[in-house]
C-alpha cells in the first residue's frame, strides 16, 4: 500500500505523517510526504514555522528544513513538493495535493486537521478538495499529548 501525507511541518501534519508511517509498517507499504509551497509567500511560510519572523523567503532553505522534518518523523518516507502561485487559494492547494496523490498511485491519503467536522462542510478548504479523490482518506484530528 502507498500512503501519501499532505505535509506542512505543523504538529498535526507531523502526527499524520507518523500515523501513516505506522500504518505503512504494518502492511509493508510506502509513505510519501507532499508539501505545497506557495512561491515567495513569506506570510504562509511564517505561519507554518518554515522561516523566522525576520528571515527571507528562500525556497531551498525552506525545502531543506521540511526534508529534515519529514526525516525526523518518518525516516523511510519520500519527500516531494509542488510549487504553486504566491497567493494560491486553498482549493488550488487541495487540487494539487489530490492530483499529486493520484499520480503517485496512492491507496490512502492522510491529512491532518484539527477541525475536520467544519472543514468537510466548507467548500473552500483543502480537505474538501482532496476528499474528492479516488483513494481512501484517513483524517488525523488531534496531536497526542506528551503524556500519551
Amino acid at each position: 500500500m502507498h500512503f501519501v501525507v499532505a505535509y506542512d511541518g505543523t504538529p498535526i501534519t507531523d502526527t499524520a505523517l507518523a500515523r501513516a508511517g505506522t500504518l505503512a509498517d504494518g502492511v509493508d507499504g510506502a509513505v510519501t510526504a507532499v508539501t505545497i509551497l506557495p512561491q515567495g509567500n513569506t506570510e504562509y511560510a511564517r505561519e507554518r514555522g518554515w522561516i523566522g519572523d525576520d528571515d527571507p523567503w528562500e525556497r531551498d532553505s525552506i525545502l531543506d528544513g521540511l526534508r529534515r522534518s519529514v526525516d525526523s518523523v518518518a525516516t523511510n518516507a519520500t519527500f516531494v513538493f509542488k510549487m504553486v502561485d504566491r497567493y494560491a487559494p486553498r482549493g488550488k492547494i487541495g487540487r494539487v495535493i489530490r492530483t499529486t496523490a493520484e499520480t503517485a498511485d496512492v491507496d490512502v491519503l492522510v491529512i491532518g486537521t484539527e477541525n475536520a467536522g467544519r472543514v468537510f462542510a466548507t467548500l473552500t478548504t483543502v480537505t474538501q478538495s482532496v476528499a474528492n479523490g479516488t483513494y481512501d482518506l484517513h483524517v488525523v484530528r488531534s496531536v497526542p499529548s506528551l503524556s500519551e
